[in-house]
């Protein structure tokens, strides 16, 4: 099992995308190399940021609305039980997520971190999430398919 304290820190995200369990096809909405960070504290708090690559100043009521659709950004309380990490919501850009529990599952493999959702409702993906330690070197992004230990078909990717 894995202790708070392996968890603590600030994780790079690597890669987000989504599988469509249904087809096996993997999607990368926010691109292949999407910015963003996860930061787990050692007392129990999570935030998380995401963002597409390709944002642009917001100058247009159009503008704000593409800006929102290419962000997510929470925090919450988490625990872990087993191989589940539970993040109670308190803050979100999104406000329909505040008050609700995420439940996520993890793998923890030395530096690297991936997080997966459990299968959506049939017809949507299912969410990975693979984050690096910061201040690690870099692997390959998720679905690379390159054998050269990158994460391979996963949505998240992040190393610390």
């Amino acid at each position: 099992m894995v202790a708070i304290a392996e968890l603590a820190g600030t994780w790079h995200l690597l890669s987000w995308s989504l599988e469509i369990i249904e087809n096996g096809e993997h999607l990368q909405p926010f691109g292949d190399n999407p910015p963003g960070y996860i930061h787990f504290t050692s007392d129990g708090r999570f935030f998380a940021i995401l963002t597409t690559a390709d944002r642009k100043p917001v100058e247009t009521e159009f503008d704000q609305i593409a800006a929102f659709g290419s962000l997510i950004a929470y925090t919450g309380r988490y625990r872990i039980e087993g191989n589940r990490l539970v993040t109670k919501v308190d803050v979100s850009a999104d406000p329909a997520a505040v008050g609700t529990e995420l439940v996520r599952f993890y793998k923890l493999m030395g530096d690297r971190l991936e997080i997966k959702t459990a299968p959506f409702v049939s017809k949507s993906p299912a969410s990975v999430l693979a984050a690096g330690k910061s201040g690690a070197t870099c692997f390959g992004s998720a679905g690379s398919g390159s054998g050269d230990g990158g994460l391979h078909c996963f949505p998240y990717a992040c190393q610390l």
